[in-house]
């Protein structure tokens, strides 16, 4: 949460796409690391663990995919 506000607050990368790109990977880490959560033995249902490993892909594809296509 604090890498987060130190990058709101103060910009450090020369570019805004940088600056931006990096305030989402913060964000998705923050969501990830919470949805990780779940893969424990917290939740008895194994249909709602598997759909959420699948969601979870998703969510690293899709940040995989942003942060090659800023790198393209």
């Amino acid at each position: 949460m604090f890498c987060l506000c130190f990058i709101i607050l103060v910009r450090p990368y020369q570019t805004e796409l940088n600056n931006n790109v990096e305030i989402v990977n913060e964000i998705m880490v923050m969501i990830t690391v919470y949805i990780m959560h779940g893969f424990s033995y917290f939740i008895d249902s194994f249909e709602v663990r598997y759909k959420m490993g699948w969601f979870y892909i998703g969510i690293v594809f899709t940040v995989f995919t942003l942060n090659l296509s800023v790198l393209i």
